[in-house]
């Protein structure tokens, strides 16, 4: 019974070492992608552990490793929590220069058109940043698009997949930014939109998503290209959002969000936990993959996931106010 009590107190210790060892490989990212997954499956284990540590006659309060073990996981599950979720989300009070955003990768198989404009309708914003976007989702929505976004900044076309088309509608003034010649350029729309005698920066992103080694490899590549060569020091009146396709936990993302820290940009936060994107093969499997970043200069009044029809991803939903 011994053997099998050190058995059991080690193995999250040596499951740990074993992830840390590998959390900068594909496999090792794949399995972060889902870590809150592994803490609940972790206290399932102690749960059962803890019960057969009882039904054996074990001195618990004798086993100090068993205790150590559980406030490490409790400190670990704290650190998950804690970079989820933004428990002080600064809320300014809305006025009539708030702005209304939509974010949302709509899935380029997506068919549910009149769902979409429903949804459009029912949020009434009034910027829409969608990724995933086809030639036939604009055909099959043009007339709602052109009667309510006088302006519209897309790019559509000779993009390579899994890019696929990146849109910003807006009601308000938008200039196109100028993009260079590097490939990667494709996984950025970056466009000027003037409102209320202010001038904001849109940047959205879309990355490959990483579902294997090659586009895992491209993936990585390419988020470093976006500290490299499109958020390379710190902005006002910048906005950042779109699908990275990494999770919060990948030390990729990490690395990201320390090199935007210290441009004094802010990752917006909610204080629900949810995700924004499930497997279409399992919608049991979810992670958290979309993001968004402010400057200084503007503040997030609200921000919020919602489903969006017939995507794998949920939107972000956001209001926007000049500081």
């Amino acid at each position: 019974m011994n053997k099998f009590i050190k058995i059991g107190l080690l193995l999250p210790f040596i499951a740990l070492i074993g992830l840390i060892s590998v959390s900068y490989t594909f496999y090792g990212e794949l399995f972060l992608s889902f870590l809150p997954y592994a803490a609940v499956i972790y206290f399932v284990y102690m749960i059962v552990f803890t019960l057969l540590l009882v039904t054996s006659g074990t001195d618990i309060k004798r086993a100090n490793s068993y205790w150590i073990n559980w406030f490490f996981v409790f400190m670990i599950f704290l650190g998950i929590f804690s970079f989820y979720f933004d428990l002080g989300v600064k809320a300014a009070e809305q006025d009539n220069k708030s702005l209304k955003v939509v974010s949302a990768n709509i899935w380029y198989k997506n068919e549910e058109t009149e769902q979409m404009q429903k949804f459009f309708e029912d949020q009434n914003a009034d910027i829409l940043m969608l990724t995933e976007f086809t030639n036939e989702h604009y055909l099959a929505l043009e007339d709602y698009f052109d009667n309510n976004y006088k302006y519209q900044s897309l790019k559509l076309d000779e993009l390579s997949f899994p890019y696929t088309g990146k849109v910003v509608f807006s009601r308000y003034p938008l200039k196109s930014q100028a993009n260079g010649d590097h490939i990667f350029e494709e996984l950025f729309l970056k466009n000027e939109v003037e409102v209320f005698d202010e001038k904001l920066q849109l940047v959205m992103v879309h990355t490959t998503a990483p579902v294997n080694v090659d586009f895992y490899n491209n993936r990585n590549a390419q988020l470093g290209y976006l500290n490299s060569n499109v958020i390379t020091s710190p902005t006002q009146n910048t906005l950042l959002t779109g699908d990275f396709n990494v999770s919060p936990w990948s030390p990729r993302f990490i690395e990201i969000n320390r090199h935007l820290e210290n441009l004094s940009m802010d990752r917006v936060h909610t204080n629900e936990f949810d995700y924004t994107w499930k497997y279409q093969g399992n919608g049991f499997f979810k992670s958290h993959i979309d993001h968004t970043y402010t400057s200084e200069g503007i503040t997030t009044t609200s921000y919020e996931y919602m489903d969006f029809p017939g995507s794998d991803h949920k939107a972000q939903v956001f209001t926007l106010a000049f500081e």
